[in-house]
């Protein structure tokens, strides 16, 4: 991967974020957890409130302990949550969804 010819989706503001959930003292599944705004039980079948593209990553995520994070606007009304379990992945996820709109 060439990081100095990276793609990024259109947006107002951006942020990538590398385990959060760690500098929070929490393990990924809690992390997770707290992300899921109508408070349902989190598992496998919730891995798109949580920003995963499928539940493989979200079970490779879990597995490492390990997540990537993409948070962006669009405009001033919305966001975009994208979680994957590698930098890579969560870069080519962001592009995929781009080009799907």
């Amino acid at each position: 991967m060439n990081l100095f010819n990276i793609q990024l989706p259109k947006h107002i503001f951006l942020e990538i974020s590398h385990n959060t959930h760690k500098e929070e003292h929490k393990s990924l599944r809690d992390y997770l957890k707290d992300l899921v705004f109508d408070y349902r039980q989190f598992d496998r079948n919730t891995y798109v409130l949580v920003g995963f593209e499928s539940v493989e990553h979200l079970d490779r995520s879990l597995y490492t302990e390990e997540i990537w994070e993409m948070i962006y606007f669009v405009s001033t009304n919305g966001f975009v949550r994208l979680s994957a379990p590698t930098l890579e992945e969560l870069l080519d996820y962001a592009i995929r969804s781009e080009n799907k709109k």
